[in-house]
């Protein structure tokens, strides 16, 4: 498997690849910009949740495929700094 999306490869797995893309991407794209407004938002920068929310939003970041070569786990990990942002911002 690679990483090049070759519709005759991915079809073997996928019943439409170019759709799977899509999706995965807009869905990514909104955690990351719901996310990236809670950092620009968090006053204190040096919590253990900023850390750890700005640590994974980098790594998708850098992924430089919004998280393509492993979606479920790239969005799992924004699901997850989001609601590390959402509550602490509640118990403040």
């Amino acid at each position: 498997h690679t990483f090049r999306l070759d519709d005759k490869v991915c079809l073997k797995c996928h019943k439409n690849p170019k759709t799977l893309v899509e999706e995965s991407n807009m869905k990514t794209s909104v955690l990351l910009k719901r996310l990236k407004a809670l950092l620009d938002n968090t006053t204190d920068k040096t919590s253990r949740a900023y850390r750890t929310a700005k640590s994974n939003y980098d790594l998708v970041i850098a992924d430089g495929e919004i998280g393509l070569h492993n979606p479920t786990y790239a969005q799992a990990l924004l699901k997850y700094s989001i609601s590390l942002l959402a509550t602490e911002s509640v118990w403040k």
